[in-house]
């Protein structure tokens, strides 16, 4: 069930005008058909699925990039990036925007 759709938004700002849109959908992880999902590549196309702890996955990516010598998708890794830098600052995530506190 898709949850929500941002607007468009640029992936190559400044040397392409490709856009995307971002999609929040829920899940629902429990139904068998969601635990273990099959890919459809494309011909031509490789995929390979990859499972990593959420708290870890920075580590890993980089772990494997740099074992495997492949590249990250960016997108794949900002993500990544965000979580880890997130990683213990509920309360600063929870401020409301422009709130500055002083301690």
């Amino acid at each position: 069930q898709v949850v929500s759709l941002s607007p468009a938004t640029c992936l190559d700002s400044g040397l392409s005008n490709c856009t995307t849109s971002l999609v929040t959908a829920q899940i629902d992880g429990d139904d068998i058909v969601n635990m273990r999902p099959k890919q459809h590549p494309e011909e031509g196309e490789f995929l390979k699925v990859l499972y990593f702890p959420m708290s870890e996955l920075l580590t890993r990516i980089n772990d494997y990039a740099q074992k495997e010598g492949v590249i990250v998708d960016a997108r794949v890794y900002i993500y990544a990036m965000a979580l880890q830098q997130s990683k213990g600052k509920d309360s600063l995530l929870q401020r409301s925007p422009g709130r500055i506190d002083k301690k």
